[in-house]
């Protein structure tokens, strides 16, 4: 049996002096006051019960049985095993969708394609057909409706030796006013204006292009030319 201070007695036990304190009230450290100071009677059975700690359950340390962790590494394998599938097929998937858009869009393409080439060729038929049909049937002939007024007022205004019993029997189906022609065609803006242009140098040395009120007139045969 041995007697030591509070701070000894921590010391040995090691615990804290408040733990001592506490256990001196609940009795399980016996202890005396000589003068001012407390000591406490220690034994070498109190030693070591005080030395033993005694956890709750729940900080027990639990052996796991060893199939446990066979069967948790187990599934953990079958885990990654499932998920490296899947990323397999995702990426499968995600290639097929990417092979099918452009399946598609190659046959859209193809579609339109042959569509602008139906719709080219049903325009330059169409065109052609104009070309060749007769000033009669003017119904069907994309030149204006006052053609031979202003051709006539051309040649009546005109009187530089021209012959009028031939200007009576002038046939006007061999010349095409160009602007209508040109919309005929289709022709981009810009291009209009540069073979309006053109037409309008050449008209001062050209008598096969005429200009009345500012309209060009042309003959049908020299049109080509400049365009």
């Amino acid at each position: 049996m041995r007697k030591l201070t509070v701070s000894e007695t921590a010391n040995e036990l090691g615990i804290t002096k408040e733990a001592i304190y506490n256990r001196i009230r609940r009795g399980t450290l016996k202890s005396v006051v000589e003068g001012e100071e407390k000591y406490i009677i220690l034994d070498d059975e109190s030693a070591t019960s005080s030395n033993k700690q005694t956890l709750p359950s729940k900080f027990k340390r639990v052996v796991p049985d060893e199939r446990y962790i066979n069967l948790l590494i187990s599934q953990i394998t079958e885990l990654k095993t499932a998920n490296s599938e899947l990323n397999k097929d995702k990426e499968r998937l995600i290639k097929e969708k990417e092979q099918l858009l452009i399946e598609q869009r190659v046959a859209l393409e193809t579609i339109y394609k042959e569509r602008d080439e139906q719709l080219k060729a049903i325009l330059t038929l169409a065109n052609r057909s104009l070309l060749a049909r007769p000033v009669e049937n003017a119904q069907n002939v994309t030149v204006d409706a006052d053609f031979e007024e202003h051709m006539e007022k051309w040649h009546a205004e005109k009187e530089d030796g021209y012959n009028k019993e031939s200007e009576q029997n002038k046939d006007f189906s061999d010349w095409r006013e160009l602007k209508s022609y040109l919309k005929a065609k289709g022709f981009s803006k810009k291009r209009k204006k540069k073979i309006i242009s053109h037409v309008k140098n050449a008209a001062e040395t050209d008598t096969d292009i005429q200009e009345d009120d500012g309209v060009l007139y042309i003959k049908k045969e020299r049109i080509e030319q400049f365009t």
